[in-house]
């Protein structure tokens, strides 16, 4: 393919899911030969100094996330495009789409757009205010990108219902690598060294967010509890730490502050998993495609999940699905995996690793995604 040049607009550069894909696509695009830059409306974050650590251009707005850019950001958005030219304008999460499109479509000189939408939608009214209408401002503008690429099918229907064009649909789920084997020093996280050699381990990473579930999920914990299994819950993630008062409330209320360990943000996720029995993703709407559940199972972990996006077709036959917002259906689901002997869950765990590998490889997805650029740049 010819030398390709694309400028990749995304909404922040934190730890989400959207922001990692980003980093593994430009990881797989590196090396294919693809010139790549990236646009931060907001700040640098964690992701974004990894990205640069690839040597790859970051710029940042230093926009105000969950608010519309500013002129004298916008200004600088078309400053960057014209500076960079790139042949492709790929949007990422809403904020990134629309701003992706501003520049693609008011230059002098067109770009071809490529949105990408990362979650799926229970209803608008649970989205904050000014996200609703960025949205819906989506929803009428989506004729203009050449292409909307989901990683989710549910994704797909949802935002369709709403007015988001089919014509323009493009399925791609979130590709992964193989972990880098860790040495056996590593080992579990310190956090859990005063354990009973017999507890079993439950992880959690999200951040802090109605969405994730997490008071269903200490309502689950204390249910699993109450049957007689010695479970302790470890949850990393952004607003999930002892600063928390209202996390630290929740798990008191439950009777689950001695045996919950709150975390936060993690830069050693290979320890995290390697530290867990099982893996338990309790999100109740808004979930494209977790990337969490497949990182745990990349790492050999079993997974129960909530049925919302495309975490059926990632767990499959290895581990447990249960519906939303029962606390109930998760505690069945945890205890499931918990009282199966270790030889089983080690079997769903190799299993589980084998599923991602063949399934959501970031060849598979990089692949799709040059696909799309090559077609586009031979156009012009």
């Amino acid at each position: 393919m010819g030398k390709v040049s694309v400028l990749h607009v995304i909404t922040g550069l934190g730890c989400g899911g959207a922001e990692n894909m980003l980093y593994r696509l430009l990881k797989f695009h590196q090396a294919a030969g693809v010139f790549s830059s990236v646009l931060s409306l907001t700040d640098l974050g964690p992701v974004g100094r990894k990205i640069q650590e690839l040597n790859i251009e970051v710029s940042c707005l230093g926009g105000t996330p969950g608010e519309l850019p500013k002129p004298k950001q916008i200004i600088r958005l078309f400053q960057s495009v014209k500076g960079i030219r790139p042949d492709v304008l790929q949007g990422w999460m809403y904020h990134g789409n629309l701003a992706a499109t501003i520049a693609g479509t008011l230059r002098f000189r067109k770009v071809p757009v490529l949105w990408n939408i990362r979650q799926s939608l229970n209803t608008l009214q649970d989205e904050r205010p000014l996200t609703r209408r960025v949205i819906q401002a989506g929803a009428l503008a989506s004729k203009l990108p050449c292409k909307i690429i989901y990683n989710s099918r549910a994704a797909a229907i949802q935002h369709e219902k709403i007015g988001y064009s089919k014509q323009r649909r493009v399925f791609i789920p979130n590709g992964f690598e193989p972990p880098t084997p860790q040495p056996p020093s590593m080992g579990k996280l310190p956090e859990l060294q005063n354990l009973r050699p017999t507890a079993l381990v439950v992880g959690h990473a999200a951040r802090f967010h109605p969405k994730k579930g997490q008071q269903i999920l200490l309502a689950a914990i204390k249910m699993v509890r109450a049957r007689g299994l010695d479970v302790s819950l470890i949850v990393v993630g952004k607003g999930m730490d002892e600063d928390n008062t209202i996390v630290t409330e929740m798990c008191h209320e439950q009777g689950l502050s001695g045996c919950t360990f709150l975390l936060g943000e993690s830069s050693s996720m290979s320890s995290f998993y390697h530290s867990l029995d099982v893996f338990v993703s309790s999100s109740s709407w808004g979930e494209g495609f977790p990337n969490v559940i497949a990182e745990a199972m990349m790492e050999g972990i079993p997974c129960v999940g909530t049925d919302v996006g495309e975490t059926r077709d990632i767990i499959g036959d290895t581990g447990v699905v249960v519906h939303p917002e029962s606390p109930e259906l998760l505690a069945d689901g945890i205890c499931n995996l918990l009282l199966a002997p270790e030889a089983t869950r080690k079997m769903l765990g190799t299993r589980a690793a084998d599923r991602i590998k063949t399934r959501f490889s970031m060849a598979s997805a990089g692949k799709r995604y040059l696909s799309i650029y090559q077609d586009l740049y031979d156009r012009e």
